[in-house]
């Protein structure tokens, strides 16, 4: 008869230990969350880098000596096309399918953190939104040497003229860092102008 009242005491430790762990795990999870998304944001910057910058580079390549508006025929569907099976994803919004035209850049955001692609003829902007401030000033700091303008929130971290000559004093990527915003609220834009 004593035995059984102490298992019963046991089991009752049991549950509290239990409860405590679960607590601890909890703790640990409300902490360890956010630095992983960190972690993982920051990882994948230099792939999409390194895909933007095959892009723009093929682009720039085959467009060079095509008079003043070379990029007058690009579009986000020839961009989304060119990515395909790459680090960044394209076409991935459920009813889509493959043949989408979105591609989502993967540095926060979730669904609203697209790349969109547009044109004047003389010159090409990427624009990405909902970046995460993880990928601050990583992003901007991968591309800066590809890219003749960089603005980030709306002020400019890099301009260049038309004979690419810097105009700002260059880039300085703490000027990018400070231009950021906490979340995945920050907007990159990328532009490329004729050769």
């Amino acid at each position: 008869m004593k035995s059984f009242k102490h298992a019963k005491r046991q089991k009752g430790n049991y549950l509290l230990t239990i409860g405590i762990g679960i607590m601890i795990m909890l703790i640990l999870a409300v902490w360890g969350i956010p630095k992983i998304k960190t972690y993982l944001v920051e990882g994948a910057i230099p792939s999409v880098a390194e895909e933007i910058q095959r892009f723009a580079t093929r682009v720039k390549v085959s467009t060079t000596g095509t008079g003043t508006t070379p990029y007058a025929g690009l579009t986000q569907a020839y961009f989304a096309r060119a990515v395909r099976g790459s680090a960044l994803q394209v076409g991935n919004v459920s009813g889509q399918g493959t043949g989408g035209t979105d591609v989502r850049h993967g540095l926060g955001g979730g669904d609203d953190g697209l790349i969109t692609l547009a044109t004047t003829g003389a010159a090409f902007t990427m624009t990405f939104a909902s970046v995460s401030d993880a990928a601050c000033p990583g992003l901007a700091t991968s591309l800066q040497g590809t890219f003749d303008t960089i603005t980030v929130n709306g002020k400019a971290a890099k301009t260049t003229n038309a004979t690419t000559n810097v105009v700002t004093a260059g880039y300085v990527a703490g000027t990018v860092a400070a231009n950021c915003t906490d979340g995945d609220t920050n907007t990159f834009v990328f532009t490329m102008n004729r050769s």
